[in-house]
């Protein structure tokens, strides 16, 4: 059975800008365990998404940006930073379900994000 995600649904919460909010909801699709299980550094608000930074995994990946797109899908970027340079290692577009996302992420930085 598969979860659709509706990624511009925005959380009702004044509080916070929706920056925030579409962060907020790109993060639940990873899971709630995620931050423990991949050992989360930095999360950081973008522009129509959210950047993770974590613990440096497969290829050296060590950051994800996710984004929602003009189609309403979830783009996701995997980064390896280190002092010297910034490289896109992969990009994979267009995932609709939670569980995409997360076998996307698993399958491309070897972490684990869900039991």
């Amino acid at each position: 059975m598969t979860t659709a995600i509706n990624a511009s649904y925005l959380i009702k919460d004044s509080a916070h800008s929706q920056k925030e909010q579409i962060a907020r909801n790109l993060l639940t699709a990873l899971g709630s365990s995620f931050q423990t299980l991949v050992k989360v550094k930095q999360i950081m608000a973008v522009d129509n998404g959210v950047q993770i930074n974590f613990t440096k995994g497969e290829q050296g990946i060590n950051t994800v940006i996710m984004t929602v797109n003009e189609r309403d899908t979830i783009d996701m970027h995997f980064w390896r930073i280190t002092a010297k340079t910034c490289k896109v290692v992969t990009a994979v577009g267009d995932l609709q379900t939670r569980e995409e996302v997360q076998g996307v992420f698993e399958n491309i930085t070897g972490f684990a994000v869900h039991f």
